[in-house]
């Protein structure tokens, strides 16, 4: 993507702070829960539709972090299918579904984190944009664990499982901050610069 994808009045709206706001708490609702039966991450699909739907001019990406919420949504609904269903195979499929799941998420934040460095290359935050560049890369490090884990599932020690559910909260955590720093940079894009201001300075 170049600069000259990012329209300023999206920015300038407010739309792109919001949004990003929402996004930040969305991530906490993918923590996977030692407790069979409840699915919160439904709650974060939601929250990612809402946040992007707040943009009223999509950025390029925009649609396609639409569709992947979206996607990730009707998902959600199989995988809880799939888990009550007394039928065999069925838990098989669940996790099937559960890695589909991590990998439109990772699709969503790779998409997120090309939005957030644009911007943040618009407002001349390098140090932001450097961290939306490689913090994309997390949400591989949780998808591998977790294909480990469903192939050994029946040999996976409890200590495992914790380790694997503490660097998923790490990595979500990260993606918050970034979310958080995003919303900031959106921030300091809404200033209006004063008029004047650079031609004070050069009489000056």
């Amino acid at each position: 993507m170049n600069m000259a994808q990012l329209d300023p009045k999206l920015v300038q709206a407010g739309s792109c702070r919001k949004a990003f706001r929402t996004m930040m708490w969305a991530f906490v609702f993918f923590v996977p829960l030692p407790v069979q039966n409840v699915f919160p991450d439904v709650i974060g699909w939601i929250l990612f539709l809402i946040a992007v739907q707040k943009v009223p001019r999509p950025h390029p990406a925009i649609g396609s972090m639409r569709l992947l919420a979206a996607f990730g949504l009707a998902l959600w609904v199989a995988r809880t299918v799939a888990f009550h269903s007394a039928a065999a195979g069925t838990q098989e499929l669940y996790l099937v579904l559960y890695l589909i799941a991590w990998a439109i998420l990772l699709l969503f934040v790779w998409k997120a984190c090309a939005v957030i460095a644009q911007l943040a290359d618009a407002a001349k935050a390098d140090s932001v944009a450097q961290a939306a560049r490689w913090r994309r890369w997390l949400c591989i490090l949780p998808f591998v664990s977790l294909a480990v884990v469903a192939n050994f599932r029946s040999q996976v020690p409890p200590l495992a499982t914790f380790l694997f559910m503490f660097l998923v909260a790490c990595v979500l955590c990260l993606l918050m901050g970034l979310m958080a720093d995003a919303a900031r940079t959106c921030a300091l894009i809404e200033q209006p610069q004063p008029v004047g201001m650079d031609s004070g300075k050069q009489a000056s």
